[in-house]
């Protein structure tokens, strides 16, 4: 049998331990679809949306650092990938990309459906190229999947019809990439633990690639007194240590405002928080770990640089920092983290009809295995669960952190489940975004995922009024009129469940999660459930009672729970 462009597609992938490739089958891939038909290495999962499994491909990257694929044919198809790579582009997730164009006799003829894929790609992709000769098989392919992994970002290759077709030379490519970062010399230690010294009030920031370097950041946050203080991805890193004070931003708690504009020195490793509001803003001090090179500087004014791996540079770093015994900025963080959890545990127990969200979230902990991976949607959803959810050691999540698009939870968990088969897969989403890719619940039937799809269901765009009535806008055109989600998986010939009564949430709750086949629980929660920020100022309280006045005096949308129910009589 003829060996073509596209047998040395999936060898050279294979090289690169490429396990799954998400896609739609369609006519212009007719020729990797018999090549995928002989052999039995990477398995194929068609989905139903191409937005999902490029979306999927992000997630996967992100946990296990791996290459994932997408592949796609021409022309609209290769447009609708383009929000989940930019997810893997801004989360730095390898993901490669692999999409089709019309044979190159028509290329720019203005030929049915083309479009030009490089210029597409141009900004989202580290490597961008076209096959414009099957003699370029297999080195550019295996170009393409070392700048992936590499720059942890994502790589596109184009390849015309008629050129995946063509017969080739079998030569197989030697797996190969290498990182061209240089290790911090000795100078540059001494200075770092110089630093770290001379603070009274040391704060340790961190972000998710810091994963691999817990048991150093922990020991040094130990030795010198420092809390630590997490992005939103890095959240389960440290998360029920001691010295964690959780995560920042607007998801956070009163004790990130006390560490970041109280601390002495920031130490960030492998960090990349945009807010720049969100940082000291009294120019302290600033320590920078990070394995590329271009991150250093990128966000706050940094004294001492660190460029390689960080369990390295802090084993050394250990070495030369002092023991430090003033525990007082410690434990004025701590005071402030364990006050506002107080407050939380408070509001977790309520059972108050329609459920409050954060009640949900600390009863869908309460029941998840103990190694359980979740996946986070973007919007008031994320808020409950930044909040709200204890991680536990083994446990680990993914979300949307720097693109933070919405409807993804779904298509997350479907991939994250083929490369975790024996963990528990909870998703996380809300009424919002589930409508958008709920039609790749189906993929996860087929294929028997064991995805338990939680729905935070208020039939609003909860973040949506918040940030109207915080400018003095009224509530205006949030409402969603819903189906049953529940109702849906059951069309889709499986589970779907309904709780929308505090006494049937821990009994369905722990039937769905103990299942261990693909369900969807469709739960009510209160629509009036305020997601405050750690800090609020005077303009904003005085903004959102003027809003709270106009929509009392009519103005903006009606009471409109109320109103559809009398609609519906």
């Amino acid at each position: 049998m003829a060996y073509t462009v596209s047998h040395s597609i999936l060898e050279v992938l294979a090289q690169y331990w490429v396990k799954y490739m998400f896609w739609i089958p369609w006519d212009a891939v007719d020729s990797i679809i018999d090549s995928v038909r002989q052999q039995d290495v990477i398995e194929f999962i068609p989905v139903k949306h191409e937005e999902s499994g490029a979306l999927a491909c992000s997630a996967y990257g992100k946990l296990t650092w791996e290459l994932s694929v997408c592949m796609w044919t021409s022309w609209p198809w290769a447009i609708h990938l383009l929000n989940g790579l930019y997810d893997a582009k801004v989360d730095r997730s390898p993901v490669l990309a692999i999409t089709w164009q019309a044979s190159t006799a028509l290329l720019g003829s203005d030929y049915f459906q083309e479009i030009d894929h490089i210029k597409l790609f141009d900004d989202v992709a580290v490597f961008n190229q076209m096959l414009i000769s099957e003699e370029q098989m297999p080195r550019l392919l295996a170009d393409a999947c070392k700048a992936a992994l590499v720059h942890q970002w994502v790589a596109h290759i184009n390849i015309p019809i008629d050129i995946s077709m063509k017969k080739i030379h079998r030569h197989l490519s030697k797996a190969w990439w290498t990182s061209w970062q240089t290790m911090a010399v000795d100078k540059d230690i001494q200075s770092a633990a110089s630093l770290i010294n001379s603070a009274e009030k040391p704060l340790i920031f961190i972000w998710r690639w810091a994963r691999y370097s817990r048991k150093e950041i922990i020991w040094l946050a130990e030795k010198i007194k420092a809390p630590i203080l997490h992005s939103l991805p890095a959240k389960w890193i440290c998360s029920g240590h001691a010295h964690s004070c959780w995560w920042c931003w607007l998801l956070g708690t009163p004790a990130w405002d006390i560490a970041m504009q109280w601390c002495d020195l920031l130490i960030m490793v492998w960090t990349s928080f945009p807010y720049s509001s969100f940082y000291p803003q009294n120019n302290i001090p600033a320590l920078q770990i990070d394995l590329l090179p271009q991150q250093i500087w990128k966000r706050y004014p940094v004294d001492v640089w660190l460029v390689w791996h960080a369990s390295p540079i802090l084993s050394s770093l250990l070495s030369h920092v002092s023991w430090k015994e003033n525990t007082s900025f410690l434990e004025r963080v701590q005071t402030s983290w364990e006050n506002w959890k107080a407050d939380e545990v408070a509001v977790e127990v309520s059972q108050k009809t329609p459920l409050k969200p954060q009640t949900l979230t600390k009863a869908v902990w309460n029941f998840a295995k103990d190694d359980a991976i979740f996946v986070v949607d973007t919007w008031a959803v994320t808020v409950w669960w930044a909040r709200n959810l204890y991680l536990k050691p083994e446990q680990e999540f993914t979300v949307s952190a720097n693109l933070w698009t919405m409807a993804y939870s779904l298509s997350w968990a479907i991939w994250v489940s083929f490369a975790y088969p024996w963990r528990q897969i909870i998703a996380l989403s809300w009424d919002g975004s589930m409508w958008m890719l709920m039609g790749d619940f189906i993929t996860a039937v087929k294929h028997q995922l064991p995805i338990v799809v939680i729905v935070y269901n208020n039939w609003k765009l909860w973040l949506i009024q918040m940030e109207q009535e915080v400018h003095g806008m009224p509530e205006y055109m949030t409402q969603l009129a819903n189906p049953d989600f529940a109702d849906f998986a059951r069309c889709c010939w499986w589970h779907g469940f309904t709780i929308d009564q505090p006494d049937m949430m821990e009994v369905v709750l722990e039937e769905a999660l103990n299942l261990w086949k693909p369900c969807i629980v469709d739960v009510t929660v209160s629509w009036e459930e305020l997601t405050v920020p750690p800090h609020i100022t005077l303009k904003q309280a005085m903004w959102f009672a003027e809003a709270k006045m106009k929509e009392f005096f009519g103005k903006g949308d009606k009471s409109w729970w109320p109103w559809v129910l009398f609609d519906m009589l």
